[in-house]
């Protein structure tokens, strides 16, 4: 799962809890000890992509690699259609 450690940090205190600073500090200790990807590229499924076409029903086609597709498949070369 890929978090935003900046945005995480920013939900938790709006979740109006009473928390002890212990606590606090064990939940962001977690955070900023663990493996999180601030930076990482969030995948762009098949369905999103600019590649996608349609060939009738539910078949699709990536223009892109020349292959049929489904949906939730997704590579790094997919670029976001625009809405």
């Amino acid at each position: 799962m890929i978090v935003d450690s900046e945005k995480f940090k920013k939900l938790f205190f709006e979740l109006n809890i009473e928390f002890r600073p212990s606590q606090i500090n064990a939940v962001f200790d977690c955070i900023n000890n663990s493996k999180i990807a601030d930076d990482a590229i969030i995948p762009i499924q098949c369905k999103d992509c600019v590649s996608k076409e349609d060939i009738g029903g539910w078949q699709k086609w990536c223009n892109w690699h020349h292959l049929p597709i489904i949906d939730s498949d997704f590579c790094s070369w997919a670029e976001r259609k625009e809405k």
